[in-house]
Formats: structure tokens, sequence, C-alpha cells
């Protein structure tokens, strides 16, 4: 019995196979993603991977099918969270464990005046106005260290040397060990 059971639509049929059939004729090897339908006609995605099994002979053929479905939806999610904080009207920024900056949405470079590239790899202190003093700032890493979350206010310095106050909220980032990795700061002026 022909594949063309398992697709939704003859149109995804045809264009599965040219796809995956001309990948397998020039490179030996090819893999396309498609729709199908279970037996119940439940919609599923599938990743359809084909490899010529004697290259110089692209006739014989083997297919690997893999369900991506789940893969596809926890794709979604991070895209969705990904624009969500691209787009979020408070500066984020996250940093290493040792306070290097490895993030900051376009809100930060608006607040700030530094661009992504400007801060990457460096400390927040760059934003410091001396306002605040080494014990404020001991007692935050204190917190945030021992997993706890901080939240207050600084003066801050933008690029250009102009003072804003910002609300700051920093939490610990933890890995599926439960092991902090990183730090995340939502500011808002």
């Amino acid at each position: 019995q022909s594949t063309r059971v398992f697709y939704n639509t003859d149109e995804d049929f045809e264009r599965g196979g040219r796809d995956l059939y001309a990948k397998v004729r020039q490179q030996g090897i090819g893999s396309i993603e498609s729709f199908w339908r279970r037996k119940n006609g439940q919609p599923f995605q599938v990743l359809i991977t084909a490899c010529a099994m004697d290259p110089s002979d692209p006739i014989l053929i083997t297919f690997t099918i893999s369900d991506i479905t789940e893969l596809k939806q926890a794709q979604g999610r991070v895209n969705m969270l990904s624009q969500a904080i691209e787009q979020s009207p408070v500066a984020v920024v996250v940093t290493d464990t040792k306070g290097a900056i490895e993030y900051v949405n376009p809100r930060f470079t608006e607040l700030t005046g530094y661009e992504a590239s400007d801060v990457m790899g460096r400390n927040p202190r760059i934003l410091k106005s001396k306002n605040t003093s080494r014990e404020e700032y001991a007692e935050l890493w204190k917190i945030i260290s021992a997993g706890g979350q901080w939240q207050g206010q600084f003066l801050n310095r933008k690029k250009n040397g102009q003072y804003y106050w910002e609300l700051s909220s920093i939490s610990p980032i933890r890995n599926e060990h439960g092991v902090i990795t990183h730090f995340v700061a939502v500011k808002e002026d």
C-alpha cells in the first residue's frame, strides 16, 4: 500500500515525494517535514529522512519517519517566549553567574543607549552612577547567589551620561537540576 494514506492531501504527498527524491538523487540523502494523519484522523508532524542504500544507484532507498509534533510545539513556545521578551516594554538583561551580560532586549538599548554589542560580556556595573553603596551590591549578590529574588531601585547612568532611576528585579535562572546557571534582571525606567 502507498504511503499516500498517511498524507492529508494529494498535493502534500506529491510535493513530499518530489522534494525528497530530488534530494536523494542529488545528495544521496535528504529530509523533509510534512503533516501526516494517524489512523484515527489526528494530524501530526513528521520528519521524513531518506537515504539511498547505494549512493551510485539511488533506486533502493531507506526511509526513517520521526514524529516531531512535540518538538514543533516546543519550538513554537520558545519562539513565542522569545518574541515576548524581544517586544517587552521593560528592559531584560541576562547574565552568567559571574555577572557577564549574555543578552539584552531592544528595550534595554532604548533605555540605556547601549547597543547589545556594547555590553556583551561586560558587567551591568557599566550603568553604575556611584549612588548605590558597595554594601547594597554585596547584599544583592548574596540574595541572588543563594537563589533568592532581589528587588530594588538604582540611580543608573545611560551611555550618554544622563542619569535615570530604574526599578529592578533580579532572579536566578536554574537548569533542570536546580543549579543556578544565569541571572535575569527585569528593569523599568
